[in-house]
């Protein structure tokens, strides 16, 4: 009998292929790492505290000194705010930044997994489709309920792989369990029902193909993938607002006016977006994926292509969706590349691991990642100064706050009680009308004075270039506002008398 040992590779080979490994990690890391600077973060971790203080998630908008504090809160990622309260709690802000990283990384290792689980992939080939897949996810890693789902999605995904190709109860459990998860923590769980019933949907198709009889493409497999994706869909109601989530999830995706205030609904095509890396990122994976399909189409099922199709169209309605095509390189480009490269066998794949991580951690040290964001460089311009901050947690500072939409969340975060906010980021239940009239509050003088005089408004603060509109106004003019602290980022304004 042959001893194990002969069959490993050289010592030399084994440093190098560790070398690759660490040189993606790294990069995967390096990638990920980004400040605390999603708008909604704030908001959420405060909605948190407050539930996870008094056991019970708010039913109300409650926040701002309008009437529409009143109004009814779709709490939908109730169970992101709780964690995101908590991680804060115990990591602090800097740890925050520095756990960013680190789920980039696990994103990028649960990509690789679902490489392998539906192709076969060998492992260096599975991490390098992993960190292409990373590449197209990275122009929205964020600490938002958007990243933490990812997880639900990648593990829900491979677990339906494995369904997929062996039933087993076990396997629905899970996915059924990360859907669960999924449905209480961002409104984009309704793709767990869409991709079990497309892969339902495309097992009844390989059916009837394969059988010309309707009848006989009811397989046992396809009646029992037809079960799982009602079990997926039953698993959603497992939230505390049972069908009414659906409801909305479903409503307010479909609300073609949400680009008009919030930026990541923007149709992906507008010409505004031009500029954006992740718009570019996004094509190309768009142009891998189906090159790679077609080259492996003779080993495709029907769902394949179906979920190619269905993402697609995703994918082109705001430039919010791309980001899932990250699922899809794995998913399809590792046969491909299989083929496109036959002299590389399993081993030989680290080589060009190293090489994609190597240039790709180059890339962004020198022009940041994806969204243009260093580790220490925040490109969204939200994130309060420390200067802002301090001035926000003066306890001096006491009455209503006519706010920009965006710098609302960390405005409550920071002093709610204190400070009362106008607004912040919740469009789906705000509405749309509310906050375009106080949009228009922000760009015309007459309703502007008629609102700070209703509400008695004591504070402004405004991003800094709607405050450099504000200078033109007869309000600034006549003394009636004093500057408390104007940065590169936004003006905080106190109002004279009040």
């Amino acid at each position: 009998m042959q001893d194990p040992l002969a069959f490993q590779p050289p010592a030399h080979i084994r440093v190098h292929r560790t070398a690759s490994l660490l040189l993606a990690l790294i990069a995967c890391f390096y990638m990920s790492l980004v400040q605390l600077n999603g708008v909604d973060f704030w908001l959420l971790a405060k909605l948190g505290e407050i539930t996870w203080h008094d056991g019970a998630i708010p039913r109300t908008l409650l926040f701002p000194f309008t009437e529409i504090a009143t109004a009814h809160f779709n709490a939908h990622e109730w169970l992101s705010s709780v964690l995101f309260h908590l991680l804060l709690e115990t990591l602090g802000e800097q740890g925050m930044a520095v756990l960013t990283g680190t789920l980039g990384v696990g994103l990028f290792l649960s990509l690789a997994r679902l490489a392998h689980v539906h192709s076969g992939a060998p492992l260096p080939l599975a991490l390098l489709c992993g960190l292409l897949g990373l590449c197209v996810e990275n122009y929205r890693h964020v600490m938002r309920p958007e990243l933490i789902v990812l997880f639900c999605m990648a593990l829900f995904w491979i677990q339906y792989e494995k369904l997929v190709k062996t039933f087993h109860w076990k396997y629905l459990l899970v996915a059924a369990l990360a859907t669960i998860a999924w449905a209480n923590m961002h409104g984009s769980f309704v793709l767990a029902i869409f991709v079990a019933a497309i892969y339902a949907a495309g097992a009844l198709v390989d059916g009837l193909r394969a059988t010309r009889s309707l009848r006989r493409a009811f397989s046992q497999h396809v009646i029992q993938l037809c079960v799982a994706a009602v079990c997926i869909a039953l698993s959603t109601l497992l939230n505390p607002f049972g069908f009414d989530l659906i409801e909305f999830a479903f409503g307010f995706g479909g609300n073609n006016d949400l680009g008009k205030l919030l930026g990541e609904w923007t149709p992906t095509f507008s010409m505004s977006l031009l500029p954006l890396r992740g718009l570019w990122i996004g094509l190309a994976a768009w142009t891998l994926i189906l090159f790679a399909m077609i080259s492996t189409r003779r080993e495709l099922r029907s769902a394949d292509w179906l979920i190619f199709a269905f993402f697609t169209l995703l994918a082109a309605k705001a430039i919010r969706f791309p980001v899932f095509l990250c699922f899809l390189v794995p998913l399809y480009v590792p046969r491909a590349l299989q083929q496109w490269v036959p002299a590389l066998n399993d081993g030989r794949w680290f080589k060009p691991l190293a090489g994609t991580a190597g240039l790709l951690l180059l890339t962004t040290i020198t022009f940041g990642n994806a969204h243009g964001a260093y580790p220490l460089l925040d490109v969204t311009r939200t994130k309060f100064t420390e200067a802002m901050v301090r001035e926000m947690e003066n306890p001096r500072h006491t009455g209503n706050v006519l706010n920009s939409v965006r710098l609302g969340p960390e405005l409550i975060y920071r002093a709610y009680p204190r400070l009362r906010p106008a607004s912040d980021c919740r469009l789906d239940s705000y509405g749309l009308d509310y906050l375009l009239y106080l949009d228009a509050v922000l760009h015309q003088p007459k309703l502007f004075e008629e609102f700070v005089n209703r509400y008695e408004v004591k504070y402004l603060l405004v991003e800094i270039t709607d405050f450099a509109r504000f200078e033109e106004w007869e309000a600034w003019k006549s003394g009636d506002w004093e500057v408390v602290l104007v940065d590169e980022k936004a003006a905080f304004l106190r109002r004279r008398n009040h």
